[in-house]
């Protein structure tokens, strides 16, 4: 049967075993479908306090959030009631895509990119709890930046990284490029005016992919560069090239020490113990706050690919991801689950589909009840449960909420039943 766009379903419990043999068991709270007959994109999640959902994601179509449809041309970051998934609030950003979502001292704050006439910027934009603007700063580069997210101290403080050409206007930011793509570091303080910033700078092209602050309120940074280069004046150097970095600064903006990593991550986040995770399929990996690896686990299979990363307050790590031959038995999207020290601990996988595409998670996170929530872009019909949610054009958003209970016995997540 065809839902609407923006269908909502309540669905069952399904109890089973996952392929890994972890007995696991949980009910999907709820799943929305957000669609337009154009192309559209899960990029960002956050949780309140409560429970409540905030999800951001780009459109080219006419949405219907859950109040009629809506055009929608850019970008959209939207509030689910925590027990329904119904809309609570809807703001629409033009010309604009959304890289992050945090929730912080009773603010929600946006890290992004604006096309604005001389190119595009970084924007970050604070909202609060009712969905109202509170500020918009931009970082004041001339040029093209490119995928810029950030994260939120325990403070309020923000940072943010991305990639730019071009150059930029003031010396408070980072300076001009050098021809090619330069990554950057800026901090701002909780009313988003800047605070320090720092650029990265050689003869390849660097990027900034994710950024997390730390316990004791350092820096840690995930980088892509093609050659050796320096950040604040000191070299960054690795074996080979092009590497992925993993770079720790202090909270003045100091490079303290850089790491060449293997694989490619894209993906970060930091412990309660200050531990910092990255995940990158075809492994996840834990450093210490001295870069030193303290455990690596493979992914669900050789073909997985992780999307996204979260880490709740006890230390669960959840990876999600999906499957390069989603024809395998393993399903399209998972979910994997470690504890704090590496050990599987559970996982969940949707239905192994007969045509699958290029359906893929974009981002999880963790509420303080230990349900879990992911957002991802769906190029097909998918069943989250039981019941099906349709697609409306060539890529819709889905929402999911998942009771999961992490921190009790170990997360119970969702094993769902082929359809």
């Amino acid at each position: 049967m065809k839902l609407a766009a923006a269908a909502l379903l309540l669905l069952a419990a399904c109890t089973t075993q996952d392929n890994l043999g972890n007995h696991v068991f949980g009910e999907t709270r709820w799943s929305i479908a957000l669609g337009s007959p154009g192309e559209d994109r899960a990029t960002a999640i956050a949780v309140d306090p409560i429970g409540n959902v905030i999800v951001a994601g780009t459109c080219h179509g006419e949405l219907d959030f859950g109040s009629g449809p809506q055009s929608c041309e850019g970008a959209f970051i939207t509030q689910r009631a925590s027990q329904t998934g119904g809309e609570m609030w809807t703001v629409r950003l033009a010309d604009a895509e959304v890289g992050s979502l945090s929730y912080i001292n009773d603010t929600i704050v946006a890290v992004g990119s604006e096309a604005l006439e001389l190119g595009s910027d970084q924007f970050i934009a604070i909202f609060d709890t009712t969905g109202h603007l509170s500020s918009l700063t931009r970082l004041g580069l001339v040029g093209t930046v490119v995928s810029p997210v950030g994260a939120v101290a325990g403070d309020g403080c923000i940072f943010a990284t991305g990639g730019f050409e071009g150059s930029v206007p003031s010396t408070d930011v980072v300076t001009s490029t050098q021809g090619d793509l330069d990554g950057y570091v800026s901090a701002h303080y909780h009313d988003a005016t800047p605070s320090w910033s720092v650029g990265m700078h050689g003869e390849g092209a660097q990027l900034g992919t994710s950024i997390a602050v730390t316990p004791d309120n350092h820096i840690a940074v995930l980088v892509d560069a093609s050659a050796m280069f320096t950040i604040g004046g000191k070299m960054v150097a690795s074996r080979t090239w092009p590497a992925s970095l993993l770079l720790r600064l202090a909270p003045s903006g100091d490079l303290t020490w850089a790491r060449a990593l293997p694989d490619h991550p894209r993906h970060l986040a930091v412990s309660p113990q200050g531990d910092m995770i990255v995940a990158g399929c075809p492994t996840t990996r834990a450093y210490t706050a001295q870069g030193v690896q303290r455990w690596a686990v493979p992914c669900n299979s050789d073909d997985a690919q992780a999307d996204a990363l979260a880490v709740a307050d006890d230390g669960t790590i959840i990876v999600g991801g999906h499957h390069a031959d989603a024809a395998v038995a393993d399903g399209e999207l998972f979910l994997d689950a470690y504890d704090a020290d590496g050990n599987s601990v559970g996982g969940a996988r949707t239905a192994a589909y007969a045509d699958p595409t290029d359906s893929q998670i974009a981002a999880t996170a963790i509420e303080p009840s230990g349900e879990i929530v992911f957002t991802a872009t769906a190029s097909h019909d998918f069943d989250f449960g039981n019941g099906m949610l349709a697609n409306a054009g060539y890529h819709d958003v889905v929402v999911v909420k998942l009771d999961s209970f992490v921190g009790r016995d170990g997360p119970i997540l969702l094993a769902n039943e082929v359809p």
